[in-house]
């Protein structure tokens, strides 16, 4: 179907989705894709912060990767 149709095509494909940005966790987001808190604290907690206000911007890969993005002055 995507072969032949571009808009099936178009839907078919991920992207990156923003989970958080500039200290403030979109919540709908993280429903919407699923994203438990537990899941989301993980990630913050590997890569090295305790708090969101910590967090410049979370993003969940095409993977289900969460790649967090830290505050320049926590860097």
């Amino acid at each position: 179907v995507t072969t032949r149709s571009p808009v099936a095509e178009r839907g078919n494909e991920s992207e990156t989705v923003g989970l958080e940005r500039h200290g403030h966790v979109l919540q709908k987001v993280r429903r919407r894709e699923l994203v438990s808190k537990a899941d989301f604290a993980k990630a913050m907690r590997d890569a090295g912060c305790d708090e969101v206000d910590e967090v410049d911007l979370a993003l969940l890969e095409t993977n289900g990767h969460i790649t967090i993005i830290l505050k320049k002055a926590q860097r």
